[in-house]
């Protein structure tokens, strides 16, 4: 699958990939309810992580299915999986944090 984006057929990888993704959510939805499941993902500490994460999915479609710029899906694609990382550690208590002083300490800020 990975030669048809660098072949120009963006849309052959990012389509079964945005909906795994989507996938992924209506299995969780499953297992948790999806009131349950919709509270926890818009909790305060997971909201931004929820949207970016939505809105990425909705961006490498349409990346993929109208603009069809390889470049373009592929930074979609990298916005989504960063933004599952992200808001599956929140689930991790201090996760975020220990992560964030990690990237602080390698960068010397």
């Amino acid at each position: 699958m990975v030669p048809n984006i660098v072949t120009g057929h963006p849309e052959r990888f990012a389509l079964p990939y945005a909906i795994g993704a989507i996938c992924a959510l209506a299995s969780t939805m499953f297992l948790m309810g999806p009131m349950s499941q919709c509270k926890s993902m818009f909790e305060s500490k997971r909201i931004v992580a929820t949207i970016v994460y939505l809105a990425s999915i909705v961006f490498t479609l349409v990346m993929a299915l109208v603009v069809k710029i390889v470049g373009l899906v592929l930074l979609a694609i990298l916005i989504q999986m960063l933004a599952l990382f992200w808001y599956s550690i929140s689930f991790i208590p201090y996760a975020r944090t220990a992560i964030c002083s990690c990237c602080k300490g390698m960068v010397s800020v």
